[in-house]
């Protein structure tokens, strides 16, 4: 996810990766582990899709800063 994030950053000219980047790189997580599953799993993991979203988020965010400090 941070290489995710920080190439999106690049992608956009930007040095830094902002809350947008990690938003993208979780959204593009989430996607694509969701279409891997069968029809019905798919359907329960899209109502649950946001709880997942922040949860992954804290977690990268708190990696995040401690990778890089």
């Amino acid at each position: 996810m941070i290489r995710m994030s920080e190439a999106h950053a690049r992608m956009h000219l930007r040095q830094h990766v902002t809350e947008e980047d990690v938003d993208m790189a979780i959204s593009v997580l989430l996607n694509s582990f969701i279409s891997t599953q069968k029809y019905g799993v798919q359907r329960a993991l899209q109502k649950v899709h946001k709880e997942i979203v922040i949860f992954f988020y804290e977690t990268f965010l708190l990696f995040y800063v401690v990778c890089t400090s």
